[in-house]
């Protein structure tokens, strides 16, 4: 590492393995990185993302001490989803995350003091993305990084990470499905807005079923006209997906790979929750 230049990490946190991403810059400028995919070790009776946490927190201290920043995506499994209306009237962003949690309370069930409110927001006044974060996931994350003098620059769900780094490629009119291993998360875009963003799980779906679910919910919420964007993840097998109409890969093609941490297409600004 030069003194110049700080290592870059990209970490993606899901509860079978972590993928991390280690970007460095010699004296000149000059990039290298590494990518390592991680088994996760499960821990009998604790949340899965502990284990997820504690595998990460292992990679750091195995790695010499440097000045690091980093960048991190939380699987969907982590997260929970709900879009609400822009509400009337003057709001700060304060307000929003607070009426985020009533909504995400009434429609899920969630509690809001024990979760930090993500929102995506497309512009002012539109309908906005709410996305809750276990208080305790986070503040054992930030420990994390805090011991190994790593600085958070991002913490994003994979929804919302999908959104943002492949915002200018998505139509206003779509669908878009982050697919995980146990996990869809499927968003509708109409006029540019969010109508709605729901979970799906999939844990005992085969391939083909889900090919078919997803269909189905083409033609339910969007007539079979929109285009369905893909960011899929994990060890699925991609084949029977490809058979979707208008079926657009965000993260390669069928057969290929997947991963959006090696993906290099820049994303929004996102801030640390």
């Amino acid at each position: 590492m030069s003194p110049l230049y700080p290592d870059f990490i990209e970490v993606m946190l899901d509860p079978d393995s972590i993928e991390v991403v280690l970007e460095r810059r010699d004296w000149r400028g000059r990039r290298s990185s590494e990518r390592e995919c991680i088994p996760v070790a499960k821990q009998p009776g604790a949340a899965a993302w502990r284990a997820a946490i504690g595998t990460l927190e292992a990679k750091l201290a195995a790695l010499k001490p440097a000045r690091r920043r980093a960048r991190l995506v939380l699987a969907d499994r982590f997260t929970c989803y709900t879009v609400m209306p822009w509400p009337t009237g003057h709001v700060t962003r304060t307000e929003l995350r607070q009426i985020g949690a009533v909504e995400l309370e009434a429609a899920l069930g969630v509690d809001g003091s024990a979760h930090e409110i993500v929102l995506d927001i497309q512009h002012h006044g539109s309908n906005i993305v709410v996305c809750a974060i276990s208080r305790d996931l986070l503040a054992y994350l930030r420990t994390c990084l805090n011991t190994y003098g790593v600085r958070a620059i991002s913490i994003c769900p994979r929804f919302v990470d999908t959104i943002n780094r492949w915002r200018n490629r998505i139509e206003r009119d779509a669908m878009v499905a982050s697919i995980e291993t146990e996990r869809c998360v499927l968003g509708v875009l109409q006029d540019g807005q969010w109508r709605s963003v729901r979970s799906l799980r999939i844990s005992n779906m085969a391939v083909e079923d889900l090919a078919a679910s997803l269909r189905r919910e083409q033609i339910l919420q969007a007539r079979g006209e929109y285009p369905l964007y893909v960011n899929l993840h994990g060890e699925l097998d991609s084949s029977s997906l490809s058979a979707l109409v208008d079926l657009q890969w965000l993260n390669g093609s069928a057969g290929q790979s997947r991963s959006s941490a090696s993906e290099r297409e820049v994303p929004h600004a996102q801030p640390a929750y």
